[in-house]
């Protein structure tokens, strides 16, 4: 197999086991500057009313906006950044294996953000409302002109996300011309190196970190005893052990390269944890040990498969 055929291959076998998702949502940030403030400032200060000096505020500061905001950004950290890795942006990429869940997870979001009687239809329904207490607020600084009306308002509320498939290099043909296909491809060619190695990096470097992290709560200082004189127990906590296994479900799901040594490391990894017990962890030191010799393995092994992606240059072909 040649190199440019390899390169083809390890592109469809992306496109074969992963999709790009995208996600954003949209609320009324609620501010807005001040152009009078601003200018007032400035002369106070004796500075320049050049727009160097700018006064921002608070037009809507209610708690059902805030709300709005805040569900908006905790179910981006816990759906597309949980389920999704870094790829472009706002895009990011996805196991074709998650793809419910995660539809399934946005989804319905989106009905307790939108929906009827739902987070945006709370803020609505005091807007007005909350129109007069801002008055009493902001004084002499309030403006009627920056309050919208409600259907204005409304607009300025969205959760939007899709799923996008990832071309191939052929796809570019059809619609560039001879002269442009060779430089689009290579770089396209080019990008999908780059963003290879940047998620590859990030989730060995993730796996490195949460693994080493399970083994230091397993340590237990010699030196410090209970109260009878017993050994002290490891703090380990269950949320540790549950970002392990989520290490071992992502070297699975994201190793859309089958490297070997990833899928060594994923093999080291499940047999250190497959059949842990979090209980008899805690209390055993014969399974303490154990755990922690079987883990450090595991960590090598995620060490080794680092190596290969240290930057483009290192890349490994693989599927020769």
């Amino acid at each position: 197999m040649s190199p440019s055929d390899l390169k083809l291959h390890e592109v469809s076998s992306i496109r074969r086991s992963m999709l790009l998702v995208f996600f954003e949502f949209g609320a009324w940030s609620g501010n807005k500057q001040d152009k009078q403030a601003s200018d007032e400032l400035a002369i106070s200060k004796n500075a320049s009313t050049d727009g160097s000096i700018r006064v921002y505020k608070s037009v809507m500061s209610c708690k059902e906006l805030k709300d709005c905001d805040k569900f908006g950004r905790n179910k981006r950290n816990q759906i597309h950044y949980k389920l999704a890795k870094e790829w472009a942006g706002p895009i990011r990429i996805l196991p074709r294996t998650k793809q419910f869940e995660y539809k399934e997870q946005i989804t319905q979001a989106e009905v307790e953000y939108l929906g009827s009687g739902g987070l945006v239809d709370k803020f609505l329904d005091v807007y007005e409302w909350r129109i007069d207490d801002q008055r009493k607020i902001l004084g002499e600084l309030f403006d009627e002109a920056n309050y919208p009306s409600r259907v204005a308002i409304r607009s300025k509320f969205h959760w939007k996300h899709a799923f996008l498939p990832i071309q191939e290099e052929g796809d570019f043909r059809v619609e560039v011309n001879d002269e442009g296909i060779e430089d689009l491809c290579s770089q396209f060619s080019e990008f999908v190196d780059y963003q290879t190695v940047n998620l590859y990096a990030d989730m060995l470097s993730e796996a490195e970190s949460k693994i080493t992290n399970m083994i230091k709560q397993l340590e237990v200082d010699p030196n410090k005893l209970k109260k009878d004189g017993t050994p002290m127990s490891p703090s380990l906590h269950e949320s540790t052990f549950k970002n392990v296994l989520s290490v071992l479900e992502n070297l699975g799901d994201y190793n859309y390269r089958s490297d070997p040594k990833v899928r060594a490391a994923r093999d080291k990894l499940r047999s250190a944890v497959e059949h842990v017990n979090i209980e008899i962890l805690r209390t055993s030191e014969q399974a303490q040990e154990k755990t922690k010799i079987s883990l450090a393995s595991a960590v090598k092994e995620v060490q080794e498969a680092q190596q290969a992606y240290s930057s483009i240059d290192d890349i490994p072909s693989l599927g020769q």
